[in-house]
């Protein structure tokens, strides 16, 4: 008979399967890095900011059609807004930062520095998937839990993580953890990825 620890053992597994290096890469690193290999910035000898503008904007808009996991068809004028935000808050060039540094960096560079401006663009938006995914892995299969079910499943990680916690982290109450869950299954995710880099090093 399927028991309550089993149940609570199959879910800490899907949590673990859907926020490891492996789902994480396949879903949402991969098909963003194949828009970027695929992607054809313009040929200009002399990138004007108008080019600048429709070229990140276009990056944005494939990304979003063929990219992301919930794919988009999304308007040109959205798509250049987005890609404003992202260079603004995120990108950091060679002197300054923000969007008009990345333009300044492909005045500097030309042809090259697309590629570079577009790769950290990617990387930006991966960076931002891995966030919208594991809100979603949480709330999908932890929201509508009650507090002593979260306290099954922390027990379940706690038992698991043992030979990675310190005696007083090992003594402490699985209740204790309840609201960072996000955080050990986080660190679960990285001592089993640190396990398997050992084995594999054993190996060769």
């Amino acid at each position: 008979m399927y028991s309550h620890n089993q149940e609570i053992e199959r879910i800490v597994e899907e949590l673990l399967k859907l926020l490891g290096d492996e789902y994480r890469y396949n879903c949402i690193e991969k098909p963003i890095e194949k828009v970027l290999f695929d992607f054809e910035p313009p040929q200009e000898k002399r990138i004007t900011y108008r080019s600048f503008v429709t070229t990140v904007g276009r990056f944005v808009q494939n990304v979003f059609k063929s990219g992301l996991r919930v794919k988009q068809n999304i308007t040109k004028e959205r798509a250049t807004s987005i890609a404003y935000m992202i260079l603004e808050s995120r990108y950091v060039g060679k002197n300054s930062r923000g969007f008009y540094a990345a333009y300044l960096d492909i005045m500097d560079n030309e042809i090259e520095g697309f590629e570079l401006i577009l790769s950290q663009m990617a990387e930006m938006l991966v960076a931002l998937e891995h966030a919208k995914h594991t809100k979603w892995v949480l709330e999908n299969r932890l929201g509508r839990m009650g507090w002593e079910e979260k306290c099954h499943i922390v027990e379940v990680i706690h038992n698991r993580m043992g030979p990675h916690l310190s005696e007083q982290l090992i003594r402490c109450k699985s209740a204790m953890f309840v609201d960072h869950i996000e955080s050990l299954l986080n660190m679960m995710v990285a001592s089993e990825k640190t396990v398997d880099k050992l084995l594999a090093e054993g190996r060769g």
